[in-house]
């Protein structure tokens, strides 16, 4: 439970770092790997590139945050 508040709190604390400065590694670098156009379509006054830039950002750094919580954890306990 605790990783799941982990991943919430990075996903959500990147989503918004990412908003402010869109220039974040490495969404850009993945959005163009998915190879869909970028596009200024305002999804809840947001571009939605920058939408979806910042979403694939808090998901990548959440995972990343998640898995060293959990496995820091584990070799603290010692599991």
């Amino acid at each position: 439970m605790k990783g799941a508040l982990v991943f919430i709190t990075v996903f959500v604390v990147f989503l918004i770092a990412t908003l402010g400065y869109p220039d974040l590694p490495p969404a850009k670098a993945v959005y163009g790997l998915l190879g869909v156009p970028e596009t200024d379509y305002p999804v809840l006054g947001i571009g939605a590139t920058l939408l979806t830039e910042s979403i694939i950002n808090g998901a990548i750094y959440g995972v990343i945050a998640w898995a060293i919580f959990t496995f820091g954890t584990r070799a603290m306990s010692g599991k």
